[in-house]
């Protein structure tokens, strides 16, 4: 026969105030947030991931190559370009 005793635990202050702060923030936000709250049982893991390493290339390279372009085109005339603005 095995014999099974439950221990005895015992609260220290800090805990059962811990316990009774938690209990009336509970209290509370059951109170405020009543009508508001529902609970979503059936959700479903999106099947792809929204932000992984395709999204953001598809979205940053063709801006970075654009932009790498344009300052390129802008060293190699920079003379022509000068000299524009100086005659206007």
């Amino acid at each position: 026969m095995i014999f099974l005793q439950e221990q005895k635990t015992q609260l220290v202050y800090e805990d059962i105030y811990g316990l009774y702060t938690r209990k009336q923030a509970r209290e509370a936000e059951r109170d405020i947030y009543s009508d508001i709250v529902t609970v979503i049982s059936d959700f479903s893991i999106p099947a792809e991931r929204v932000n992984g390493l395709i999204f953001y290339a598809k979205k940053y390279i063709p801006l970075f190559f654009i932009l790498t372009l344009l300052s390129l085109v802008l060293i190699t005339n920079k003379k022509k370009i000068r000299e524009t603005f100086e005659k206007y």
